[in-house]
């Protein structure tokens, strides 16, 4: 294993790839770095309280590891994210990415956008990242936080549940069957079937009526499986692009992690070792499409499998039958799995949204963008509310509270520095990591008060704002249209009299 690694490392010669070697007599080299290295996650885990922070070092983390990635994959062929360790230079700020396999190493997407012309990982100031972040572009800034700030979660069902396709769940536990269906997408691509594989993601003889087969020796003590998924979870920015209109319109001000954008349901048929000696038989498993109940709907099918002793499946053996012969029995298992985000993400939406002058509370960023639009789902059972007073009560309390200030104190960029040894001045980002990206813009965005009303549950659910005039403002109307009455009586008299002379 050492000497595999070594050979690797050996002809590793990229600038972002660890250059670890001296010379030796027995073949094998190696060079210290004098302190001059810091794990790319501990680096992210001391900035994790500021979110415009984290998607600036993600971004520039993406394009060093995938220029890391493309030269690896050019050398040798082939590439695992697990078999690398990733570092930051200090005397760079660069990416460095060892050849060695990490315990806890950072996911980094190789989906995420391509960004030329980007400095040093690590944030020099907080003019560094307001600039970066105002210069996102709407689809940069989404695909940053669905590919790097996304958490996975996957949900057990029992074998009776049927799943809604193309929705977004609330689950504040384990059990799939407590959930709450919150929103969906009427216009949403049809969900996509995926064949049925082993665990090893092999695959069986298709045949002509649409059924699997497996040849026995091949399944036992295995699971075959089959997935549905539905696509628009590949361009995550139709979710992220209005998440904040749901839950102002479902009054969600709290525990953002229990809320899942649905992403795929695995289906799998688990297969025990057999008894005794069974005789050469065949595994026949339905076709994928038994499991689809409607164009958006599925669950498990009556009758997903059985064993035959006839390769071409036409003569079935009953339950019974099989057990007596030595064919395990079948457990079927199903899970539901999907991406959620926290707090943070969902707050740097709204203020990155607002910034770029949208109402955050309206799906006018996925109109802007040709997106499809979420509705309410009727399962939802949180109280709608018609003009979001308490959700804007909410928004308020966050602006009259230390939430910056909290942020800055307990998330300080200058002790981070000062754990690093970063050569950056503590002054200069006493603000950054608080989220104070482009304060002369993002103060409004947080603290404007949305005196919005919106009309009857309609299909695209639009907000509309109304304007409420002060009781100061009402007093001026009022003397002004004293003063225009007082004028036209004084010209009315004047012309009068001249008439009667």
């Amino acid at each position: 294993m050492v000497s595999r690694y070594c050979q690797t490392y050996a002809s590793a010669t990229s600038e972002y790839c660890s250059d670890l070697w001296g010379g030796s007599s027995n073949g094998i080299r190696a060079t210290l770095f004098n302190d001059d290295l810091i794990l790319a996650r501990h680096l992210m885990d001391r900035y994790r309280g500021s979110h415009f922070t984290t998607v600036y070092i993600y971004a520039h983390l993406y394009q060093d590891y995938s220029t890391a990635v493309d030269y690896i994959v050019s050398e040798f062929r082939q590439f695992d994210s697990g078999d690398c360790t990733l570092w930051i230079r200090r005397s760079t700020g660069r990416l460095c990415t060892e050849l060695t396999p990490a315990s806890h190493n950072l996911h980094i997407h190789l989906g995420s956008p391509y960004l030329p012309g980007l400095s040093r990982i690590y944030p020099d100031n907080a003019e560094t990242v307001t600039a970066f972040i105002d210069s996102l572009t709407l689809e940069q800034y989404h695909n940053i936080c669905a590919g790097s700030l996304e958490q996975w979660r996957s949900i057990a069902l029992s074998a009776d549940t049927v799943v809604n396709m193309g929705v977004v769940f609330r689950c504040s536990n384990n059990l799939f069957e407590d959930s709450v269906e919150i929103a969906f997408l009427p216009s949403a691509r049809g969900p996509s079937l995926g064949n049925w594989r082993t665990s090893e993601h092999g695959g069986g003889k298709l045949m002509p009526n649409g059924w699997t087969c497996f040849q026995s020796g091949d399944v036992f003590n295995n699971t075959l499986c089959v997935s549905v998924w539905i696509s628009w979870m590949t361009d995550r920015d139709i979710w992220l692009s209005q998440p904040n209109h749901i839950f102002r319109r479902m009054n969600i001000m709290s525990n953002f992690e229990d809320y899942v954008a649905l992403h795929r349901v695995d289906y799998g048929l688990m297969i025990s070792g057999p008894r005794g000696d069974p005789p050469v038989g065949f595994l026949f498993l339905c076709p994928k499409e038994d499991f689809q109940n409607s164009p958006f709907s599925f669950c498990w099918p009556a009758c997903p499998a059985y064993w035959s002793l006839d390769p071409s499946g036409i003569d079935r053996l009953s339950p019974e039958d099989a057990t007596r012969l030595g064919f395990p029995v079948f457990d079927l298992t199903a899970s539901a799995n999907g991406w959620y985000w926290d707090t943070r993400v969902y707050e740097g939406l709204r203020e990155f949204h607002g910034a770029k002058g949208f109402d955050p509370y309206s799906q006018d960023v996925a109109r802007h963008l040709g997106l499809p639009l979420f509705q309410l789902s009727s399962q939802c059972d949180a109280p709608v509310t018609s003009d979001g007073e308490d959700f804007d009560a909410y928004i308020d309390s966050i602006c009259d509270s230390a939430y910056t200030e909290d942020y800055e104190t307990e998330y300080s960029p200058s002790s981070a520095c000062d754990d690093f040894d970063f050569d950056t001045e503590s002054s200069d980002n006493q603000d950054l990591v608080g989220g104070n990206w482009g304060s002369e813009h993002t103060e409004i965005a947080r603290c404007k008060k949305h005196d919005t009303s919106e009309s009857a549950v309609e299909e695209n659910m639009v907000a509309e704002e109304i304007f409420v005039p002060s009781r100061s403002s009402n007093v001026l109307m009022i003397i002004q249209l004293v003063l225009i009455l007082f004028l036209g009586l004084s010209w009315t008299y004047d012309h009068v009299a001249v008439f009667l002379v």
